[in-house]
């Protein structure tokens, strides 16, 4: 009788394969690694046991306080800022508060030396030392006036010859992000240009899409805040997502924060939100009225801040962020804003024109690594045409407000659409209220304006006309007069609702004194 075969032995490998998991295989150190880990384990306790500590008559374990805080201090090369402890991560070359790595390190020298004190008050002790060393009262980081850090090093830009050239990362350089990107100078942007960037805007202002990211890579630098914040305008699917997706994979999600323009505007605490941060890009902005502006133009009109969060002191800080929200139609404005021309010269007000199909594979395709690089070699050339010349593109407070006005503002595009402003020289035209109410009515309903846009009463309407430099007149004979708007604009020729100044004049049913 022949003996049973052996079964047969499962390749582990095909079967997991095939599942679609995958697996990392766990590689034994060498003797020789061991005897490196080993020789330097009792290298750290010797280090521990001499430098660290010492024993005392009665034989016990006394950590050297001092000692220990100066090994901290060149190990982590600490900088004591604001009563915290920022420590340096070599992995990224990049300062961060400390979250507890001196403490682990304190910990593990009492454990190694086998301290039996309050190890509670051998941290305050060490980390008292730590603190009173090198105290900076003034910000101290993200000073240089020539530097990104990138993923492979930091990029240093001479402005005056247009070159850049890479630097290892080094704690002397003293900054506190770094992008996700790989320096690659041959790296080109010219196809992601074409195929991306290119497709979303005219050819005449496509240069502020590159403008949006030089910026906040310039004012990280802290020369000076440029004023500009961008609004992105476009119908469902013309690309903004897409873009602002792009200045994700350039910046990292960890230097960017989220928050609306609405709590940017109202939110007590967000200096808190955007500290640190080097952009403020919010997706689908609500069209939400502004109740105030005070607080934005503050923020983007300086870099010095102060920055309350909750359950905490006040502190003063620097705020980088650059702010850019993507909306399909713009939130409406107070009307004491409409005539802040401050306010409107904060702005870039970009229309995004293109409806693009709906791709899911677009951005693992498009966003690359030799893609994002050669994007962001075309981003360094902005910031030396910036630094150089100015910004190729700077919207007036006229064009960007009645930009905004018309997207925001049905009354105002409205008035684009049907009707042309009038000379200096001219006399104002009479609007009759009750007639010019339904018309703009029957142009919402023929538009499809949102319901809740479209005004009711005279009243209503009434709120929109001021807005736009409508006045509230009286005229006709003296025991007859009537109201009237009156603004510095006429009918348009070809528009089906326009009306003679006769027919403006009569049959007005107007509600006096609305």
């Amino acid at each position: 009788m022949s003996e049973p075969s052996p079964k047969p032995i499962i390749d582990l490998h095909t079967v997991v394969t095939k599942t679609g998991e995958t697996f990392e295989v766990e590689v034994l150190p060498t003797n020789e690694e061991k005897a490196q880990e080993e020789e330097a384990r009792r290298s750290w306790v010797a280090r521990c046991q001499t430098e660290f500590s010492e024993t005392t008559a009665r034989h016990t374990i006394r950590l050297r306080y001092a000692d220990i805080a100066a090994y901290l201090r060149d190990r982590f090369h600490v900088i004591p800022f604001n009563g915290k402890a920022f420590v340096y991560h070599p992995d990224r070359g990049t300062y961060h508060e400390d979250k507890g790595e001196l403490n682990q390190v304190i910990r593990d020298i009492a454990e190694t030396v086998d301290y039996k004190e309050s190890l509670t008050k051998a941290i305050r002790e060490v980390l008292a030392y730590v603190m009173s060393y090198d105290v900076y009262r003034d910000y101290p980081f993200n000073q240089a006036k020539d530097i990104i850090p990138v993923k492979n090093g930091v990029v240093k830009i001479d402005y005056e010859s247009g070159t850049a050239s890479l630097l290892p990362h080094s704690p002397e350089h003293r900054i506190t992000f770094a992008l996700p990107v790989v320096y690659d100078p041959d790296a080109s942007g010219d196809t992601f240009h074409k195929e991306v960037i290119g497709q979303y805007v005219d050819p005449e202002t496509v240069d502020v899409l590159y403008m949006i990211p030089a910026i906040a890579l310039l004012q990280s630098q802290g020369t000076k805040p440029y004023k500009k914040a961008f609004i992105l305008q476009g119908d469902a699917n013309a690309g903004k997502t897409t873009y602002l997706e792009w200045l994700t994979r350039l910046f990292g999600p960890e230097n960017i924060s989220r928050a609306s323009l609405q709590q940017v505007t109202q939110d007590r605490f967000i200096n808190g939100v955007i500290e640190g941060k080097l952009f403020n890009a919010f997706d689908d902005l609500s069209d939400v009225p502004l109740e105030t502006v005070g607080q934005f133009k503050a923020l983007t009109g300086g870099f010095d801040h102060q920055v309350e969060r909750k359950h905490a002191n006040p502190y003063q800080s620097r705020i980088f962020a650059v702010h850019c929200f993507s909306c399909n139609a713009p939130p409406d404005v107070p009307e004491k804003v409409v005539y802040d021309g401050a306010f409107w010269e904060r702005w870039e007000y970009i229309n995004f024109l293109n409806i693009f199909d709906t791709d899911t594979g677009f951005n693992d395709r498009a966003f690359t690594e030799e893609n994002i690089s050669g994007s962001f070699n075309a981003i360094i050339e902005m910031m030396i045409k910036i630094r150089r010349s100015g910004m190729p593109i700077n919207s007036t407070a006229s064009e960007v407000k009645q930009a905004w006005q018309i997207a925001a503002d049905p009354f105002a595009k409205f008035l684009f659409d049907h009707t042309v402003s009038l000379l200096p020289s001219q006399e104002p035209w009479l609007f009759n209220k009750a007639k010019l109410l339904a018309s703009f009515q029957d142009y919402c309903q023929k538009t499809n304006i949102s319901e809740r846009k479209i005004p009711r009463t005279l009243k209503a309407l009434s709120t929109m006309a001021f807005k736009n430099g409508f006045k509230d007149v009286k005229r006709g004979p003296a025991k007859e007069r009537k109201y009237f708007y009156e603004a510095p604009r006429r009918w348009k020729e070809d528009s089906p609702y326009a009306k003679t100044v006769q027919q403006e004049m009569t049959d007005d049913t107007t509600l006096e004194g609305v």
